[in-house]
């Protein structure tokens, strides 16, 4: 698992309400889609700009060729509440979260 950041910049004046609705939309289909975990993202903000924090299942989960048609469809809808698309900042591995161990021949065999 990875924290992932995504950065939301303002393009013009805005509310914090147009901003909760579109990234708060963008989330849930980004947690159906199976690229964030968890139903809770803290939405920070910042000096023209919103800050979330999710737990991604892999390095490149966030990564253009991952979305679906609903994804790419919140991401053009961002702009409608004067937000550009986020910039994604990996933060590092989590861990607190539970990797598979992997081995290819199990023990006593």
């Amino acid at each position: 698992m990875y924290i992932t950041e995504l950065v939301f910049e303002c393009f013009d004046n805005t509310t914090i309400s147009a901003v909760e609705k579109a990234v708060n939309g963008l989330m849930d289909v980004l947690r159906y889609n199976g690229q964030v975990y968890g139903r809770e993202f803290p939405l920070l903000m910042g000096e023209g700009e919103f800050r979330v924090r999710a737990v991604c299942p892999e390095r490149d989960s966030l990564h253009e060729k991952n979305h679906s048609p609903q994804v790419k469809a919140c991401l053009k809808q961002l702009a409608d509440a004067s937000l550009l698309r986020p910039k994604i900042k990996v933060l590092g591995r989590d861990i607190n979260s539970e990797d598979t161990y992997e081995q290819e021949t199990p023990p006593g065999r």
